[in-house]
């Protein structure tokens, strides 16, 4: 029994220790922001009050926060964005029969939506295919930069990196086209 004993209390010290590795060491007066480790590595969290906050929320947010992005190519960027959303609305889960062509209310057709996508279109015809399909995934629909590089040949990271370029040449286009 003396034995067991010791047994038992060896392993109640190890599993002490190891609980007290496992804890991280905070600086007095930092945030404790409960997140996991792959969680940390792909985004910039911040407490916010009682919310926690990822500050990098898409690609474009990103590449603007670290620099990437100036001005002008934001402007580009919400240009488009506003087109988008005058051209084609949010996306919505449930379907709006009355805003089809005869359906009786006539809300979602107009004028405003035909300019938008007419201006849309004028963009897409003067850019390259591969380049367009990248600055719309990546600036439309959020893909990641090595996601919406995938037609190009290398890794992740180059991918990412063209995807990069091809938006910072698009928003250049469209900002000397739209004299932002």
């Amino acid at each position: 029994m003396g034995r067991g004993n010791k047994v038992l209390a060896e392993i109640a010290k190890q599993i002490e220790a190891k609980k007290r590795q496992a804890k991280p060491k905070v600086e007095k007066g930092a945030p404790v922001i409960p997140i996991d480790s792959f969680t940390a590595k792909h985004g910039d969290y911040a407490r916010e009050g009682v919310k926690i906050r990822n500050r990098y929320v898409t690609t474009v947010e990103r590449w603007r926060t670290d620099k990437h992005l100036d001005e002008r190519q934001m402007r580009a960027v919400e240009l488009c964005d506003s087109l988008w959303q005058r051209a084609y609305g949010e996306a919505k889960v449930v379907a709006n029969l009355m805003g089809l062509p005869g359906g009786g209310s006539g809300e979602g057709f107009g004028w405003v939506q035909e300019d938008a996508r007419r201006e849309l279109y004028w963009f897409q015809a003067r850019i390259p295919g591969k380049y367009w399909s990248v600055w719309e995934n990546v600036c439309r629909f959020d893909h990641s930069g090595g996601q919406a590089g995938k037609a190009f040949d290398g890794d992740d990271k180059r991918k990412a990196r063209s995807s990069l370029l091809i938006v910072q040449f698009v928003a250049d286009l469209i900002c000397s086209w739209k004299h932002l």
